[in-house]
C-alpha cells in the first residue's frame, strides 16, 4: 500500500519471466534491495505524519564546530519518539533539516525545511523500512541514526534502526546513499521570475 506499493509497481519490470525468452524474476530480490537503499524525495503532507512537525525529536549538529574534519566522517546519534494519538503501522522514517542562523542578532533568522514549513526548493526525505511495524500511543519508540562518509567523501551513507521497547520488535533501514536520491516531487514554489541576460 502506499508509497511501498507505488515503488514496487515502478519495480515490476523485474517479475517478467519471459521478456524475450528470459526470465528476469531472479533480479526482483535486488532490485527490491535497491529500492529500501534510495533516498526518496518528496513533499510530504503534515497530516500523513504519526507526530507532527513541531513535536518530532531533533539532533542539533553545529556546524560551526568542531574544526576537525575528522570529527564529521561518522555521526552518531539516537531519538526517543512521543506518545501518539493513534495505533499505527509504521513503514518509514521522515526527514528534514532546519538551519538556524544564530549570530545574527538577537532574534535568529531560521531556514525550515519541514512539511508545515514555508515551501522552499527543498522537499523531505523518506526512509523505507525493511518491515513494517506496528506501534500502540504508549509504546516506547527509539531511532538510533548512523552517518558515516561515503567513499566518494562527499555525502553519507545513512542506516536507521527503529526498536519498539515495549514489545521488543525492529525495524530498519539502509544503508541509504544519501546522495542516491530518487525524486518523486519537487515543491511547487512562487518567486519572481529570472531577467534575461542581454548577450
Amino acid at each position: 500500500k502506499g508509497l511501498m506499493g507505488e515503488l514496487r509497481s515502478r519495480h515490476k519490470f523485474w517479475l517478467n519471466s519471459d521478456y524475450y525468452g528470459i526470465d528476469l524474476s531472479p533480479a526482483w530480490p535486488l532490485a527490491e534491495e535497491q529500492m529500501l537503499r534510495e533516498n526518496i524525495l518528496d513533499v510530504v503532507a503534515p497530516d500523513s505524519l504519526l507526530i507532527p512537525p513541531s513535536e518530532a525529536p531533533y539532533h542539533t549538529l553545529d556546524l560551526s564546530e568542531p574544526s576537525d574534519p575528522t570529527a564529521w566522517r561518522h555521526i552518531n546519534f539516537q531519538l526517543t519518539m512521543p506518545r501518539r494519538e493513534r495505533t499505527a503501522v509504521i513503514d518509514g522514517i521522515c526527514g528534514w533539516w532546519d538551519a538556524l542562523f544564530t549570530g545574527c542578532g538577537e532574534e535568529v533568522p531560521i531556514l525550515s525545511t519541514a512539511p508545515d514549513a514555508p515551501t522552499t526548493v527543498w522537499a523531505q526525505c523518506r526512509f523505507l523500512l525493511d518491515k513494517p511495524m506496528r506501534a500502540e500511543p504508549d509504546d516506547t519508540l527509539i531511532a538510533m541514526c548512523e552517518m558515516k562518509e561515503n567513499k566518494a567523501k562527499e555525502s553519507y551513507v545513512l542506516r536507521l534502526e527503529l526498536k519498539n521497547k515495549t514489545t521488543g520488535r525492529v525495524s530498519r533501514a539502509g544503508p541509504i546513499e544519501l546522495s542516491d536520491v530518487f525524486a518523486r516531487s519537487f515543491p511547487k514554489v512562487d518567486g519572481p521570475e529570472p531577467s534575461s541576460s542581454s548577450a
